[in-house]
């Protein structure tokens, strides 16, 4: 009877039992589809990377990059210096202007009054000069021939105002006045002209008398440009003396003082010079003869083309640079040092990231999305301009990078062929 009690077991015990299992069962069906959907969604999401990565592009476009350095130099022109010994000296010449051999390029008076007498014959001479324009020259024109030669003359003189050139214009003006009066001249008009140009003959020949000794001439021993700057440099650097500088001595260089006197100088030639130390390693690819671009920081507008006149031995890791010039030289009369953007070579091409370059199969190129497919590209490297590279830009096949171009930035799976959706 005892056993036949253990034996049995509650109704209550046997309903749990088969409730456990049944949710076991539950939990290790719902296990397995979360595994499944995992490793679907895996599998799906791959594929979805394969299809459609959003990519990092930029377009490559046309640039022009110049290779050189900024530097400070001096200006180095043959100069000669003049001077008078007058109490009082009067310059005839303007900035700038050129002189020829024997001309009169200032005058010195021993008085206040020899210099406004000399002033006042300064004053006959051009009224007399446009009178003479007015009576004689422009005489043989027509009326309409001589609205033309006006209109003409005075675009000139305009031109010239707007490129600073003063000379050019103080040459047009008398014979322009000139011309402008006898427009409005009559014939009764025309001959109290020539009884003036008379008068003043006259008056300027007494002027003349009067002056004496208390008037000198100063006149130019050669043909050259003018200045009225003496800045004791014009012995201290010479064109002579540029091809033997070290750049120890170009940084020694020192001024003379001014010689007693002086009331300015000649320029002789039209060839001038800029010479200014800088790093030898910067000039390893320059040679004489090369051509470079000149920006000057002040004074000077614009690039100018300048030509390597020498380069010097490296001292301590420093060259002198001369460059040279043969235009312009008017326009720098007044300037000795001078900061300047030296420019040695420029290149023009493409501009791609170097974080976009990659070697191929021994060919440099870079990957560009086209459309929705990735190609390859090959590129040839021209400058290596920092963050980026300067490349060929070659139109002759749609194989090579053309402006515009999207190039992938990307560096992981990224291949020929590949299929992108953006």
């Amino acid at each position: 009877m005892n056993r036949e009690k253990k034996q049995r077991k509650p109704l209550s015990s046997l309903l749990r039992q088969i409730s456990f299992r049944k949710r076991g069962t539950l939990y290790i069906g719902f296990a397995i589809l979360l595994i499944a959907a995992t490793l679907l969604l895996y599998v799906f999401s791959g594929l979805f990377r394969q299809l459609d990565v959003p990519l990092r592009t930029v377009a490559a476009v046309q640039y022009e990059s110049g290779v050189g350095l900024y530097s400070s130099g001096y200006l180095v022109r043959k100069e000669v210096v003049l001077a008078s010994d007058s109490a009082i000296t009067s310059l005839a010449l303007a900035e700038g202007q050129k002189a020829g051999a024997g001309q009169i390029v200032a005058m010195g008076y021993t008085t206040a009054e020899a210099q406004q007498r000399q002033t006042q014959i300064a004053k006959n001479r051009q009224l007399l000069q446009q009178l003479e324009y007015a009576g004689e020259d422009a005489a043989g024109y027509e009326s309409a021939a001589l609205d033309v030669a006006i209109r003409e003359r005075l675009v000139s003189a305009a031109i010239a105002l707007g490129r600073g050139d003063t000379a050019t214009v103080s040459e047009l003006a008398p014979k322009l006045k000139g011309m402008v009066l006898r427009a409005g001249s009559d014939a009764q008009t025309l001959a109290e002209i020539r009884t003036r140009i008379d008068a003043l003959k006259h008056e300027i020949a007494d002027l003349q008398a009067q002056s004496g000794a208390d008037t000198q001439n100063i006149y130019a021993t050669s043909s050259g440009y003018f200045s009225g700057v003496v800045d004791g440099y014009e012995t201290v650097l010479t064109p002579e003396r540029l091809e033997s500088l070290a750049p120890s001595e170009l940084a020694a260089v020192t001024p003379l003082a001014q010689p007693a006197g002086a009331l300015g100088k000649l320029i002789i030639g039209d060839t001038w010079y800029y010479v200014t130390a800088v790093d030898s390693s910067d000039l390893q690819s320059v040679h004489t003869g090369d051509r470079v671009g000149v920006t000057f920081a002040h004074d000077l507008n614009g690039e100018i083309q300048m030509t390597v006149s020498h380069v010097s031995p490296d001292e301590n890791g420093k060259s002198v640079l001369v460059l040279s010039c043969n235009r312009y030289l008017r326009d720098v009369t007044m300037l000795r040092w001078q900061s300047a953007n030296l420019v040695f070579a420029t290149y023009s091409g493409l501009r791609v990231p170097k974080e976009a370059v990659r070697v191929i199969d021994g060919e440099t190129g870079v990957y560009i999305l086209e459309n929705t497919s990735v190609r390859f590209k090959p590129i040839e490297i021209l400058y290596d301009n920092g963050e980026t590279y300067i490349v060929t830009l070659d139109r002759t096949s749609t194989s090579n990078l053309w402006p515009g171009d999207a190039i992938i930035l990307d560096e992981k799976d990224i291949y020929s062929g590949k299929v992108v959706l953006q």
